[in-house]
């Protein structure tokens, strides 16, 4: 049986990279479902390429989807399963999560009153959730 390849041997690291892509998803990114595992593993190279405690300085992320994978495909009613599962982190994600749904209600608020205010806390609020806590 496939797996999800994940160049990071951390758990909490794996997580996160499918909430974040979850979260981003949900914010507006388009990832085909072909192409989401593929996601998470460059997204884990760039955890890895940022270090820890994380800086994100050290090295932006840009997904290619050229690059060769050889793990499993799912699609974004799989990736919501794994996130919404009641033990999905073992409540280490929690604060990870809140964040990202900050990310989004802000933009919710940004979609309702378009104005440099509400843009601004949008993006103040998504730089926040973009930010692993460790």
């Amino acid at each position: 049986m496939k797996a999800i390849s994940f160049p990071v041997p951390s758990g909490g690291v794996f997580m996160y990279a499918l909430l974040s892509l979850h979260r981003r998803i949900a914010l507006g990114a388009r990832i085909s479902h072909d192409l989401m595992g593929n996601w998470v593993y460059q997204y884990g190279q760039h955890l890895m390429k940022c270090g820890r405690p994380f800086n994100p300085t050290l090295h932006t992320f840009e997904f290619n989807p050229n690059q060769v994978y050889g793990g499993i495909k799912f699609n974004y009613q799989v990736l919501t399963g794994w996130i919404l599962n009641s033990g999905f982190g073992n409540g280490t994600l929690q604060a990870g999560m809140v964040r990202w749904d900050n990310a989004i209600k802000a933009m919710i608020k940004y979609n309702i009153n378009k104005n440099n205010d509400t843009w601004n806390d949008f993006c103040r609020v998504l730089d926040i959730a973009r930010m692993p806590s460790w």
